[in-house]
């Protein structure tokens, strides 16, 4: 929708994006930002540690904790390295237990500033860009389409935090079990991600050919104002790929 406040030119020197105009100082200070490779490394990371965590809670509790123990102590005796394997693998579990607390209460972050967004989500600044770089008036139809991707979005967080709560309090068994046997049936189905990568094509496209600061306030959400700034620089299929990325419910 058009806003009054919003500039004429998209790409004038003393622009400011309409993320900006309605949410003061949000971009003012950020700085164009590539998303870190980092991100990707620590991804793998916490994959691997989730997945060495549930294998050891299965055989905790396939075979019990004492049973563990006994087959250290059923060889030529219980050595200081029998003693270690299970004193590490406590400490794997309690890790995997405080990871999952902290992105728990990182991804109820998100979803309290996602909601924030959603409140006033069809009366967002919204502007279409010209070839010009001038505005173009709104795309009603476009924004409604971000509007529900960005439903979406809230309720693949709020499926992640409660999988990462429940991980906190010791059942990342169960959460594990359920999440493989969900994409196991979703990939034979042929049907896995899809969904997903549509509403962040949705969000790509409109963050890349409008001025909407509903969908840079959504890519700000997911990753930070500078790495939204970058984005705004590249073609939808690169950013959708980002988007998606971050809208997982694991």
């Amino acid at each position: 929708m058009p806003s009054t406040s919003a500039p004429d030119t998209i790409n004038a020197p003393t622009e400011k994006h309409n993320l900006e105009v309605e949410y003061p100082n949000t971009v003012s200070s950020a700085f164009k930002t590539e998303p870190s490779r980092w991100r990707k490394i620590k991804k793998t990371t916490k994959h691997s540690a989730t997945a060495t965590g549930v294998g050891i809670q299965v055989t905790q509790q396939v075979m019990g904790t004492t049973t563990v123990i006994a087959l250290f102590s059923a060889g030529a005796a219980i050595s200081a390295t029998g003693i270690g394997l299970v004193v590490g693998a406590a400490v794997v579990t309690l890790g995997t237990m405080l990871a999952s607390g902290r992105s728990a209460y990182k991804t109820h972050q998100h979803i309290k500033g996602l909601r924030k967004l959603q409140e006033r989500a069809k009366s967002l600044a919204c502007d279409m860009i010209a070839v010009d770089g001038t505005k173009a008036g709104s795309d009603v139809a476009a924004h409604l389409k971000v509007v529900e991707a960005l439903d979406y979005v809230i309720n693949k967080k709020s499926n992640k935090r409660g999988k990462k709560a429940a991980g906190a309090a010791g059942m990342s068994l169960f959460t594990g079990i359920y999440s493989a046997g969900k994409a196991l049936y979703k990939s034979a189905r042929g049907t896995k991600g899809k969904n997903r990568m549509m509403h962040a094509n949705e969000i790509a496209t409109h963050l890349v050919t409008h001025n909407c600061a509903l969908a840079q306030g959504i890519a700000t959400e997911l990753y930070s104002a500078g790495e939204m700034l970058w984005m705004l620089d590249q073609d939808s299929t690169t950013v959708a790929k980002l988007l998606a990325d971050k809208m997982q419910s694991t």
